[in-house]
Parts: structure tokens; C-alpha cells; sequence
């Protein structure tokens, strides 16, 4: 029941941003159980799908809850350097 809230709300939003869970809790590691990867170039897309996630049962009730939120873009210095610096 909680799985297929989470899903339906992820692919309400499949076509901006691509959603991908791991599993982390069989692996060394003592702070998180599990962690997602997303991927877009809509941040305001990335941005409702997540107000959408913490609206959901399955976050209000407690099954899961969001711990760190680490952003990034892909080969950010290439691009800066390529675009702000005109560096080839």
C-alpha cells in the first residue's frame, strides 16, 4: 500500500525526473538503510515531486524519513571552465 503511493507519485513525475532506489543496509555503512539518486534538469519539477513525497502516508506515518540531501551537477568544473573561463 505505501510502496504504490510512493510509486504513483514517481511516475507522476517520470518524464522530468528519474528516480532510482539502493539498498544500503546489508553494506558497511551506520547512518542510512537505504538512499535514492535522482536525475533532471527540472528543478521545479525535483522540487514538487519531493513536497509530493512528504505530503505521502508513508512519510507523515514515519516509514521513512529524508536524513541529507547532497546535490550536485555532473562535470560542474568542465562546464565552468568551458563556459565562464572560455577555457576549451
Amino acid at each position: 500500500m505505501h510502496a504504490a503511493a510512493l510509486q504513483a507519485t514517481i511516475e507522476k513525475y517520470s518524464g522530468q525526473v528519474s528516480v532510482r532506489f539502493f539498498d544500503a543496509e546489508a553494506l558497511p555503512g551506520k547512518d542510512y538503510t537505504d538512499f535514492v539518486v535522482c536525475e533532471t534538469e527540472d528543478l521545479k519539477a525535483y522540487h514538487y515531486l519531493w513536497e509530493e513525497i512528504r505530503d505521502s502516508e508513508p512519510y507523515t506515518k514515519g516509514y521513512m524519513k529524508i536524513k541529507d540531501v547532497i546535490m550536485g551537477l555532473e562535470n560542474a568544473f568542465q562546464a565552468y571552465e568551458r563556459e565562464a573561463l572560455d577555457m576549451p
